[in-house]
């Protein structure tokens, strides 16, 4: 059946009881964009594939609106504002078509729902850029794929590791990310802090039991950039090669 909002809710509404075995039948809905609750109201109607363009909005919004869609209809779906990855998954769950959800702010989320709509290529359509807010303490691992997925910024917090797993694990994270990094272990060189402090906007927190490094990579962490570190001040430094005693105390 093929029509027009207003002339298939009066078949399968105002009218239904004036019409006999309705509520099996394929039907397309024929305006050029059709709000999501008048789109439920025959996807309600029946079993078939309901086929329609749904007026933009946010998954929010379209979820609840979109009580009675199945993954059989094919729903062209254009999410707008911000959405969570899990809003994503259960969209695309109610359309065979891909979702667009290229005009998003910002998707937020757990690092698995996360992960699982940046690999959904095929069935959710998102900017290569999106921003990206993960839940809770993440590995490092998690934010790798993650940013891997997207050049938009990623925020996040990240569980505690060595400078040097971190600096291994967050190859793609770049100083516009907003990682939250704490540095842990017995030992840091200064030139992995000095590369973690390249991969975030957020002062990284350095809770090592020592530092090591030459006097150029140490004056950086402690002097040049000391305003990026959080923690520095108890922790033992091992400076390599000579140094003159005033660089020396510039670190001491």
């Amino acid at each position: 059946v093929t029509g027009t909002f207003a002339q298939l809710n009066t078949v399968y509404v105002t009218n239904a009881a004036n019409f006999a075995n309705l509520g099996n039948e394929n039907v397309k809905i024929t305006d050029v964009t059709v709000n999501a609750a008048d789109v439920n109201t025959i996807a309600a109607a029946t079993t078939g594939k309901v086929t329609a363009t749904v007026g933009v909005d946010t998954a929010a919004n379209l979820i609840t609106a979109l009580a009675d869609a199945k993954g059989t209809d094919a729903l062209s779906l254009l999410v707008n504002g911000t959405a969570t990855a899990g809003q994503l998954k259960a969209l695309d769950a109610l359309t065979s078509v891909k979702v667009d959800a290229t005009t998003l702010a910002l998707i937020s989320g757990s690092a698995a729902d996360i992960k699982a709509v940046l690999a959904a290529k095929t069935t959710i359509g998102l900017a290569p850029s999106v921003p990206v807010t993960v839940d809770g303490t993440v590995s490092a691992s998690d934010i790798s794929a993650i940013l891997k997925g997207t050049s938009g910024i990623v925020t996040a917090t990240v569980n505690g590791a060595t400078a040097a797993a971190l600096k291994a694990a967050l190859s793609s994270a770049d100083v516009n990310d907003a990682l939250t990094l704490t540095v842990n272990g017995s030992t840091a060189t200064a030139a992995d802090l000095i590369a973690l402090d390249g991969k975030t906007s957020v002062d990284v927190q350095v809770d090592a039991s020592s530092v090591t490094g030459s006097i150029a990579d140490l004056i950086n962490v402690y002097v040049t950039n000391v305003s990026n570190f959080a923690g520095l001040g108890d922790e033992a430094v091992t400076i390599s090669g000579t140094v003159s005693a005033a660089n020396a105390d510039a670190i001491a």
